[in-house]
């Protein structure tokens, strides 16, 4: 144990090889001490699907919501069967496709009642694959990563665009050229739905003021 973890550069090599690690990517924003860091949603998603049976019970459990809609098209089971889904182009083009959303939140590093309980914040990125079943996506491991910023770098639009550009660029790939799964045969097609998150995120993003 000694000797795998003497150094960064060892640990993180070995992590490589025998557990699929993929860095997170630096983002550099307006000045030289501020970065971000981004994980790819790809690589990502294709480690999820890689695991035993995860993609099996994902197809299954679309399957199962389609058949169910088919036979009461009055229930709405996801967002594919709401009004804003007939609208949506990827899902007219690929109905196939999987349910993709990110979720956007805040955690404090430090005490949450002390006096500077706002003054190291990050911004947290997440992912899940809304076609799993609802037992698994209660599971914290069902939840992915994305993306994480100091909340006060994105406080200047220059930022908050430079932090946003890679997620949009990701999405926008994937909805159009879908991914391939490892040890599959099958190319996987996804669509995103939408990006929630708490009250100040939310407001956050829609431009309107967090407190």
């Amino acid at each position: 144990m000694i000797s795998v973890t003497k150094n960064e550069y060892n640990f993180l090599k070995l992590c490589k090889k025998h557990f699929c690690y993929d860095p997170a990517q630096e983002i550099k924003l307006d000045y030289p001490n501020q970065v971000a860091f981004y994980i790819p949603i790809q690589s990502s998603i294709q480690q999820l699907l890689s695991k035993p049976d995860v993609l099996n019970m994902l197809i299954k459990n679309y399957n199962e919501t389609v058949n169910r809609n088919a036979v009461d098209t009055d229930l709405m089971y996801d967002y594919r069967h709401g009004s804003q889904a007939e609208e949506n182009i990827i899902l007219r083009d690929k109905p196939d496709s999987l349910l993709f959303q990110l979720y956007i939140d805040e955690i404090g590093l430090t005490n949450p009642i002390g006096a500077k309980k706002d003054t190291q914040k990050i911004t947290m990125v997440y992912f899940q694959l809304e076609d799993l079943p609802n037992t698994v996506k209660s599971m914290l491991k069902s939840i992915g990563l994305i993306a994480m910023c100091n909340s006060n770098y994105l406080s200047t639009k220059s930022n908050k665009k430079k932090f946003f550009d890679p997620i949009v660029q990701d999405l926008n790939i994937l909805q159009t050229r879908g991914l391939s799964i490892p040890n599959s045969a099958s190319r996987l097609n996804f669509v995103f739905t939408v990006l929630t998150g708490d009250h100040l995120a939310s407001n956050d993003i829609g431009g309107f003021q967090k407190s």
